[in-house]
């Protein structure tokens, strides 16, 4: 993991070069160290590879593709896909494991909500009793 600025220290150019072709790949840090943000190798590769083309494109020895850097791209954000999908599988296994834990929770407070309920009735009829009891004493 990488930043900005130690990506474009390893290629030899300036930092604003490295966020502009991020900023127009759309791609995405990995994480987010203070506010330093951290880009994975395959980010680095995609851009060692673009600005290596863009190098020798501008030397004349070869002429770079749209191909490759799509291919490149497309590549990365493959990768980047794939983590997320695991990820997400990992964190909907935590979700069932977390419900399945709460059902027998909730049951127990819906039965305890019932005993509550029959426990205040029978304490309101008794002291309904005890009101109509004590009111034929009076009279």
């Amino acid at each position: 993991m990488k930043t900005i600025k130690q990506i474009a220290d390893g290629i030899g150019i300036s930092k604003q070069r490295v966020e502009r072709f991020f900023k127009k790949n759309s791609i995405q840090p990995h994480c987010r160290q203070g506010q330093a943000m951290q880009y994975d190798a395959a980010a680095e590769t995609l851009a060692i590879n673009h600005f290596a083309e863009s190098k020798t494109a501008t030397q004349g020895d070869t002429q770079t593709t749209p191909t490759t850097q799509h291919t490149a791209l497309y590549e990365a954000v493959l990768r980047q896909l794939e983590t997320k999908d695991k990820q997400i599988e990992f964190l909907l296994a935590e979700n069932r494991e977390l419900r399945q834990l709460a059902l027998p929770a909730h049951k127990t407070g819906t039965q305890q909500k019932g005993r509550l309920r029959r426990a205040w009735g029978e304490l309101f009829k008794l002291q309904k009793g005890c009101i109509y009891e004590s009111r034929k004493t009076l009279l």
